[in-house]
């Protein structure tokens, strides 16, 4: 999926991983966020429970819905991974452009998934695994297996 990208104008760009617990649910769960760094401009792209909750809002998936580091509410907020070079221009164009090509944009679940994890594994790929606290993470499996079906 990640090969599909376009590499044209995309500039000097950074992307760390960041996760947070949520008090909610005893702490263990953690959300997590991207953080895609260009210049002296921070975005912070995520799933959020509720739909269309700031000025870039498409369904659940949130542009700048809190400040880059801000943490949901159960601890602070932890750096988890970080890249640059390639890695970080992949990824990074996969999260800009996923407000029209995130599949589960429109629909959110705590358990199994999609949730925040679902979505950030999804745009992941295969550049890293979340752990076993980011729950819903493995939602993404079912996600990429309807993906093919449909294009085959």
């Amino acid at each position: 999926m990640l090969a599909d990208i376009d590499f044209q104008d995309l500039g000097d760009v950074r992307v760390e991983l960041w996760g947070a617990s949520i008090a909610r649910y005893a702490r263990f769960p953690v959300h997590c966020w991207l953080l895609i760094y260009r210049g002296d401009q921070i975005d912070r792209w995520e799933v959020w429970q509720y739909e269309d909750c700031c000025d870039e809002s498409w369904g659940h998936v949130h542009k700048n819905l809190f400040l880059p580091y801000e943490d949901v509410g159960g601890g602070a907020s932890r750096l988890i991974a970080s890249w640059q070079g390639g890695a970080a221009q992949r990824i990074a164009q996969r999260a800009e452009k996923s407000p029209d090509s995130y599949p589960c944009s429109s629909h959110y679940r705590v358990f199994p998934g999609p949730n925040s994890n679902t979505y950030i594994q999804w745009i992941l790929d295969d550049e890293y695994t979340l752990g076993w606290r980011a729950v819903g993470s493995g939602f993404v499996d079912q996600i990429t297996r309807h993906e093919r079906e449909v294009t085959t």
